[in-house]
């Protein structure tokens, strides 16, 4: 006699852990471009503060794209911590007695995380969970990311005696997904190659609608279109640059080269950002809204005449501009 335990018996149960609006986007579509709609699973933690756990949970769950979403939320003094010696400390400390009360990660067959060496990546290698690796942003392990590999020995040494594993160098690692194999800075041999191009070519409208609806359900792209996209950076903030006033210097300098009005110009601030452009730049616009940048493609309509940025992955994958721009870190140090 043959015994049917029907379609969900086939079916596996996947966790994504998300610390980004990138890493939601990119779990959602991997969710939705599933053909087997397996069972699937959204945990939001936030080391930087940075998402808005209310009003993305809400609108996941409103959507109907997986079968709950969790958040973590950790203490505030956690979350303001710089990369001052200090705050170092008290991140590690917190991470060693960190464990999730609500999840039991034996209980899902696929463990997706885009960052290992956050808190929630330390706790899953700290139990020796398999998992997989996806990029913290599009093709963010190429050479030209030199945060990936420690270049200190000594301190490599020490970390790895303390049971800290560098970006993708764990063996719990199942494997990693890049989009692009070429020129990677990491030198882990498990690397599968998946296209984002491919990944955005394969949703439906359908798909594409339940994205808007996500991310950008209340922007008027009217207002965007025929401007220059400057992707701004947290320059000041990560201490590529000394002050605030040294990173409004810099995009000043980017308007003034290309010979750009303040009028003429959309800016996209990045999450972690506090600079508040519109003081510095009067007549230009500013994207307050946290979202994933990748998301502009979703809208046909939309066409800028230059989309810029200072080194960030974002821009590769943006196809509605007439025109990409991309200065070098090398950028910060010309007169």
């Amino acid at each position: 006699m043959r015994v049917s335990f029907g379609d969900d018996y086939m079916k596996k149960k996947k966790i994504f852990f998300c610390n980004s609006y990138y890493h939601i986007l990119i779990s959602i579509i991997k969710i939705l471009t599933d053909n087997k709609r397996n069972i699937n699973y959204i945990v939001l933690s936030d080391d930087n503060c940075i998402i808005d756990f209310s009003s993305i949970t809400k609108k996941i769950k409103n959507n109907k794209i997986v079968e709950d979403v969790y958040c973590i939320k950790y203490p505030k003094y956690l979350t303001k911590c710089n990369q001052s010696f200090l705050g170092l400390v008290k991140k590690n400390i917190f991470c060693i007695f960190f464990k999730p009360r609500f999840l039991n990660l034996n209980d899902y067959d696929e463990i997706y995380i885009y960052n290992d060496t956050s808190i929630i990546g330390r706790y899953i290698n700290r139990i020796n969970k398999k998992y997989i690796l996806l990029e913290d942003g599009t093709d963010c392990y190429k050479k030209n990311h030199n945060y990936i590999i420690e270049n200190n020995k000594a301190k490599h040494f020490f970390k790895k005696m303390l049971g800290i594993n560098e970006l993708g160098s764990s063996n719990n690692i199942e494997y990693i997904e890049v989009n692009d194999k070429a020129n990677l800075e990491i030198s882990n041999k498990k690397i599968v190659e998946s296209s984002k191009k491919d990944m955005f070519e394969k949703l439906s409208d359908s798909d594409i609608k339940i994205l808007q609806n996500v991310f950008l359900d209340d922007i008027n792209i009217s207002v965007l279109n025929n401007k220059c996209l400057i992707i701004t950076q947290p320059l000041s903030e990560d201490g590529f640059l000394e002050t605030e006033n040294d990173k409004i210097e810099q995009y000043k300098k980017i308007l003034l080269k290309l010979n750009l009005k303040e009028c003429d110009v959309v800016f996209k601030t990045h999450p972690r950002e506090s600079t508040n452009y519109s003081f510095y730049f009067k007549n230009s616009y500013v994207m307050k809204e946290k979202f994933p940048i990748e998301i502009l493609n979703f809208f046909p309509s939309l066409k800028f005449k230059y989309i810029i940025t200072i080194s960030s992955t974002a821009i590769d994958l943006l196809n509605n501009c007439d025109k990409k721009i991309i200065l070098g870190w090398e950028w910060l140090n010309e007169k």
